[in-house]
């Protein structure tokens, strides 16, 4: 998953804020709960939607890699 405010580095102050950004970004901030070093997602529902979002993002970044690689 990504946003403009992690790629391809986030600038926000944690860690923490940056997966907090991403889970705002995609409107999931109801349905997490965050611990002192996870993510706890309480919906399967969401679990399947960000891994198919990761799975999407996945086949740019390597295609973009690839790219990047031959050029």
């Amino acid at each position: 998953m990504l946003s403009e405010f992690t790629w391809p580095n986030h600038d926000l102050p944690s860690d923490r804020e940056a997966v907090q950004k991403l889970i705002e970004c995609h409107g999931f901030q109801r349905d997490v709960a965050y611990g002192k070093t996870k993510l706890f997602i309480r919906t399967p529902q969401t679990l399947f939607t960000l891994e198919e979002l990761h799975a999407k993002m996945l086949v740019r970044i390597v295609l973009f890699l690839q790219k990047v690689k031959l050029s």
